[in-house]
């Protein structure tokens, strides 16, 4: 379950996803249960809710073809869903935005709604552009739901998707507090064991001249850096 919504909020949205979904399905006549087990309408129904509080794009939902770029995910989601307390992180580099949307998407579909075999726990995620993150820490210094809000997509969602990092405003005057924010979410994150996804058109040797060596290091030390193939 993710993230800042209040519990009316959440029962609203499973409200609204169980009359489009469940309550219009033929298989378990609107039930949402066949025989005392749950109908593939209830996953729908609930991953559809999951994708609302993911704040993904939509659009990166709507690839309607494989992925174009040859992309082997697998490895990847096989581990963070058989792996309680081991991390599997990715730089994704060089992306162009088509690209980035499209496998943005992919990983998210098949994250969420994914049920861990031994927790029984619903694998949350969450997308943000690095730039919010920046704004939204600023504010937090004098907005405590600011901070809270912060604080709440660098601990909670198992899998943290930032995009456009290298790529946000003002890095000729922030780059000490940009730095700083990336290297609190990145250790944040591994400690608590999420795993964390960054996204950026820039590769690692361009990420290195705007970061300090101590981020650059840990990506390289505890991220998988991949690059488009296709």
């Amino acid at each position: 379950m993710l993230m800042f919504e209040s519990e009316e909020e959440r029962n609203k949205l499973i409200d609204k996803w169980k009359s489009l979904i469940i309550n219009n399905c033929n298989m378990c006549n609107g039930t949402g249960y066949i025989n005392t087990k749950p109908c593939t309408c209830f996953y729908k129904a609930k991953k559809s809710v999951e994708k609302e509080v993911s704040n993904i794009p939509l659009a990166a939902f709507e690839y309607n073809t494989p992925l174009k770029v040859d992309y082997n995910f697998d490895t990847y989601f096989n581990f963070i869903f058989s792996n309680i307390y081991k991390t599997k992180n990715l730089y994704l580099q060089g992306l162009s935005y088509s690209i980035n949307t499209e496998v943005i998407g992919y990983i998210a579909d098949n994250i969420i709604g994914v049920e861990h075999k031994i927790t029984h726990k619903y694998y949350s995620i969450y997308y943000d552009i690095y730039e919010n993150l920046i704004q939204l820490s600023l504010r937090s210094n004098i907005d405590k739901d600011a901070r809270i809000k912060l604080n709440d997509i660098i601990q909670k969602p198992n899998v943290l998707i930032i995009d456009g990092l290298g790529l946000e405003s003002g890095l000729n005057s922030q780059t000490m507090h940009n730095a700083k924010l990336l290297q609190l979410i990145l250790k944040e994150r591994m400690n608590r064991v999420k795993s964390t996804i960054l996204c950026s058109s820039l590769t690692i040797n361009n990420i290195q001249n705007i970061y300090n060596k101590e981020i650059v290091d840990f990506i390289v030390n505890y991220f998988d850096i991949i690059k488009p193939r296709g």
